[in-house]
């Protein structure tokens, strides 16, 4: 044949496991065995579905996070979920719960932060839970799954133990700074 067509694919990977919608297309003429492929490409109908793509092209699957620190995962989650409330789309939604099951637990120094992690998302970096809460909380409007709520609820009466009233109702960030004394 002088001539074929190359079949096409659906590109949409609604688990957001393959490089978070990344592809190309490789292939060789018949008569050679060299081949060649396009650039990747991450075909998006939105720059806002692109960005979700992409940030889900460093989601670790297994471990239900994405690397890098605690309160990071917490932000990244927030954002995908912040992207499917406002475009009504659940297709990530799974992500949710991964990141919920697989991290609502005890964990020691080094497994997902320099901090050992002491259950419901709780370490001594106070402001890394704050930012958990505020994940689990947007998950629990785009959801209305109860769990989130809970776990909003359990955080924010954590990092509440902190507060400082002589600054204005803000916390301290880390639980074992000193206390202020008049």
């Amino acid at each position: 044949m002088t001539t074929t067509r190359t079949a096409l694919f659906a590109t949409r990977d609604p688990r957001g496991l393959m490089f978070g919608g990344a592809v190309r297309a490789c292939g060789r003429e018949a008569a050679h065995q060299e081949g060649s492929c396009t650039a990747w490409a991450r075909p998006a109908p939105t720059r806002a579905r692109a960005a979700a793509d992409a940030l889900m092209a460093s989601y670790h699957t297994y471990e239900g996070w994405w690397q890098g620190s605690r309160w990071n995962s917490a932000a990244a989650l927030t954002a995908l979920v912040g992207f499917a409330e406002r475009t009504g789309r659940h297709d990530y939604d799974w992500v949710t719960a991964r990141t919920f099951d697989r991290n609502d637990g005890v964990f020691p120094a080094g497994a997902r932060g320099s901090d050992p992690v002491e259950g419901h998302f709780v370490s001594r970096a106070v402001d890394d839970a704050a930012w958990w809460a505020v994940a689990w909380l947007t998950a629990y409007d785009h959801t209305h799954e109860r769990r989130y709520l809970d776990e909003a609820v359990t955080i924010t009466d954590y990092v509440r133990q902190f507060s400082d009233p002589d600054s204005c109702g803000g916390v301290w960030w880390d639980r074992s700074a000193p206390t202020r004394t008049p």
